[in-house]
């Protein structure tokens, strides 16, 4: 078990992206060794060492701080400190519209996110690693600072490089003729 003074289990709420003008809302369970929550501004600190659970996956960190509207929907997430996620999102594929599921597991040195626009941004020994679930198609990067947009599945890295890998179907082939 954690810390003595860990708040095991303090639940945000964070209005779904899909349905913003809904009531339906999701939990974001934090866990801290130590958070200092102001209910007038609405800002949680948290430190010595930070978990952050949401149905899209975890974000891990040595602290954070989390900003809340007047609804107690997450407005940000500023993480800092051996910063690692690993999300599964959905994401509109731009020629066909299809909606494609994508593993998106990175490191770096901070990471702020914004989830009313689903974009996380990365600082400082930024690696990356993104794939379509059910298929080969991946991404690796690395690169000093990335902004994902998570729901276009779209990647902007300075000082990139990186590694694309499609999963490449081939035709059966075609039977050789025997020769006589």
């Amino acid at each position: 078990m954690r810390n003595a003074v860990m708040l095991a289990g303090l639940v945000l709420l964070l209005a779904a992206p899909s349905q913003p003008a809904t009531q339906q809302f999701r939990e974001v369970r934090i866990q801290a060794g130590l958070m200092d929550y102001d209910g007038n501004t609405r800002v949680a600190h948290c430190t010595k060492g930070v978990h952050m659970k949401t149905s899209e996956g975890t974000v891990d960190s040595n602290e954070a701080v989390i900003t809340l509207d007047q609804a107690n929907r997450v407005i940000k997430i500023e993480a800092k400190g051996n910063v690692k996620s690993d999300l599964t999102v959905e994401a509109k594929d731009a020629k066909t519209g299809e909606v494609k599921r994508r593993l998106v597991n990175s490191t770096s040195d901070e990471a702020n996110y914004t989830p009313s626009d689903q974009q996380l941004i990365l600082q400082g020994n930024v690696k990356g690693f993104a794939q379509e679930v059910g298929t080969q198609n991946k991404l690796d990067l690395t690169g000093k600072k990335a902004t994902i947009l998570l729901r276009e599945a779209r990647y902007i890295v300075e000082d990139a490089d990186a590694t694309f890998t499609e999963e490449v179907k081939e035709p059966p082939a075609e039977p050789k003729a025997e020769s006589k």
